[in-house]
């Protein structure tokens, strides 16, 4: 093989190792999401007693725009939910709790990608979100024949740091899919505690 085909050959595999990366411009997508609560202390006993689960489901709507294949910038606008309904039956008490808690967030990140083989890219995502939780509780308990309802709201917000990473695939100029893993850092405000949240997502993407 003469230097030629060598350089040819060469540019090929680096060609086929580079994968697609999508250029500069907007897009937009979908996530979806679950996330499990980083319990601990009170709230955990709470989780154990089944009044709420530790595990909230959701979606994404994502905005970005990319500077270059390694580097782009995005904002979201993010909703989960977990409802939990409890039912008490013993000798001396009787009745029903329904917990429902409620995130909504939005967020900004700068997502640092690396371009990789056939498609794929891995990427790091650091940034910054501000959540608002509510949490609402309904029951009813009858004690020794004497009864009484529960009727319960709070809402608080926390402004916090999140870090992602994940691994995308462009299957064409316009459309790609990914993988990822994120920690929002307490996140989630529950009476004066902050718990943190570990997030898995699945999401498609539109590139214009």
């Amino acid at each position: 093989m003469n230097k030629f085909n060598k350089i040819a050959a060469f540019s090929l595999i680096a060609l086929a190792m580079n994968g697609s990366a999508h250029a500069e411009g907007w897009y937009a997508g979908l996530d979806l999401t679950t996330s499990k609560m980083d319990l601990d202390g009170d709230l955990q006993r709470v989780y154990d007693a089944k009044v709420i689960d530790d595990q909230l489901d959701g979606g994404s709507l994502i905005v970005g725009y990319s500077f270059n294949p390694w580097l782009a910038v995005e904002g979201g606008l993010h909703a989960q939910q977990m409802d939990q309904l409890t039912w008490v039956t013993s000798q001396i008490a009787t009745g029903f709790a329904d917990t429902t808690i409620e995130t909504r967030s939005i967020s900004l990140a700068a997502k640092l990608s690396q371009p990789l083989a056939w498609g794929f890219s891995a990427y790091a995502k650091p940034g910054i979100a501000y959540t608002r939780t509510e949490v609402d509780v309904v029951g009813n308990v009858t004690i020794l024949g004497l009864s009484g309802q529960v009727s319960e709201s709070a809402t608080k917000s926390k402004v916090h740091p999140n870090l992602e990473v994940g691994l995308d695939y462009a299957f064409n100029d316009h459309f790609s899919a990914g993988i990822g893993y994120e920690r929002q850092f307490n996140a989630l405000s529950l009476g004066d505690e902050h718990y943190s949240l570990d997030t898995f997502k699945l999401g498609l993407r539109y590139h214009f």
